[in-house]
């Protein structure tokens, strides 16, 4: 008589819920573990542009300062410029007089 195979052993309603079960965890750990690879690369991401957000706050600094020095040069330009006329005018007017002097004086030459 041929030997029997050994009787299979007896599946529990429990033992495969048991299966199930670490089967879910296995699939949620794996996908957490996505999840946190993915997070990670995020935060990576968002400190670079943070980075590139602080360079480019300096950088607008620094041109906002360099604007503020040129108003300032121009503003002084223009209050030289204005002064250099007011000089300007004065010396026309001396110019004249003097002129008008110098006239006076070759009119009364000829008297």
């Amino acid at each position: 008589m041929a030997a029997s195979p050994p009787p299979a052993p007896e599946v529990k309603p429990e033992d495969t819920n048991v299966r199930e079960l670490r089967d879910q965890i296995a699939d949620q750990e794996l996908e957490n573990r996505g999840l946190r690879e993915e997070l990670e690369e995020q935060a990576a991401k968002f400190e670079e542009l943070r980075s590139e957000v602080a360079a480019a706050q300096e950088a607008k600094a620094c041109l906002e300062y360099q604007l503020q020095e040129a108003n300032d040069a121009q503003n002084q330009l223009a209050r030289e410029g204005d002064e250099s006329r007011r000089e300007l005018a004065v010396l026309r007017e001396r110019l004249e007089v003097a002129e008008s002097l110098r006239q006076q004086q070759q009119n009364q030459e000829k008297e």
